[in-house]
């Protein structure tokens, strides 16, 4: 059953495939939001244009604690829902312009710019509500979960987005 696609066909399927493409490149797989790499070339991104125009930018990082338990417990289909329901609130209590990736296991950052200390604690505050209200049921069972949220925000002295997440690591509030 071999069809003849037009030439304009053609060009339409490799954009598709080139869209898709791109998207596997760029995106965790299981939550929607940035990969690791991903993060880190917009963090680095950011950080060149806030540090060359003393602009502010703060990171936050979500941690899910109990991820492991919740897969032997629940099984791993619980623990990637329970990802997937974390990125997907994560991003709806933050801004459009806030970048969100996934770094790790149960671990999510989100890089503010033009947020400083005060800004930042206020988002923290907003996140860790919802997340305390976030109820998640898998297979008519209540997952219960515990998070480490910690923060940093960028100063003068730091000289890579890398000493700004370490000191945010460092820093549990």
């Amino acid at each position: 059953m071999d069809r003849d696609y037009s030439y304009d066909e053609l060009l339409k399927k490799l954009e598709t495939l080139e869209n898709e493409l791109n998207s596997l490149r760029i995106n965790d797989l299981l939550t929607g939001v940035y990969n690791r790499a991903h993060f880190y070339e917009k963090a680095h991104e950011a950080f060149s244009r806030i540090s060359r125009y003393n602009q502010e930018l703060s990171v936050l990082i979500l941690d899910i604690k109990d991820l492991e338990s919740v897969n032997k417990r629940y099984g791993y289909d619980a623990g990637d829902f329970l990802l997937k329901s974390a990125a997907e609130k994560l991003q709806n209590y933050t801004r459009g312009t806030d970048v969100t990736g996934r770094i790790g296991g149960g671990k999510f950052a989100v890089l503010m710019e033009n947020t400083g200390k005060a800004s930042i604690r206020k988002a923290v505050k907003r996140i860790a509500g919802f997340l305390k209200a976030l109820n998640i049921n898998y297979e008519e069972n209540s997952i219960t979960f515990s998070i480490d949220l910690e923060i940093s925000s960028y100063i003068a002295s730091d000289n890579s987005i890398y000493e700004l997440m370490n000191r945010a690591e460092k820093l549990d509030i």
